[in-house]
């Protein structure tokens, strides 16, 4: 798999990148750490609240992402040679569904925060309802279109064998 990457990706240039990457993947890791932490400790009835519930969502697929991007160093040795090829593809179908799954809450958080702060009637009556019912169940949302679409893609992804 890394043998068909050009020379320039694989260089030892590349190994203040291959750092800076490990840094910023742990950096990630507490940060998502911090916020879910946070908000478990919140009162019930702050939990409750729906942007809280989606952007702790966000936190644990990007906690996800970032502590397997952070196991690279243990996949691959300094010398660009897989170590263990069983969690190289581990790590990349679950950073590949968490990835698709960060995103994906990222734009449902958008489309939430627009829905509840976008002005009366549209032109569109699918939108609207669209809309509308986002902004009254996010969480059935999120999981069908954040948990649900990545993951059927990466098991398409396995049972091609890719």
């Amino acid at each position: 798999m890394l043998n068909d990457l050009p020379e320039t990706i694989c260089s030892p240039k590349n190994d203040v990148n291959s750092k800076t990457a490990l840094v910023s993947s742990l950096l990630s890791v507490i940060g998502s750490t911090f916020i879910i932490v946070q908000y478990f400790q919140l009162p019930d009835s702050q939990r409750r609240k729906t942007l809280r519930r989606l952007l702790c969502y966000l936190s644990v697929m990007d906690l996800l992402a970032s502590f397997f991007y952070s196991l690279s160093p243990m996949i691959i040795s300094p010398d660009n040679e897989v170590l263990s090829s069983g969690m190289c593809n581990i790590q990349a179908i679950v950073t590949t569904f968490a990835s698709m799954s960060s995103f994906l809450s990222t734009s449902l958080i958008g489309g939430y925060l627009y829905a509840a702060v976008s002005p009366g009637p549209h032109s569109n009556w699918l939108k609207v309802a669209l809309i509308q019912s986002m902004y009254k169940r996010p969480g059935m949302f999120f999981f069908l279109a954040c948990i649900f679409l990545p993951l059927v893609l990466v098991l398409i992804v396995i049972q091609e064998g890719r």
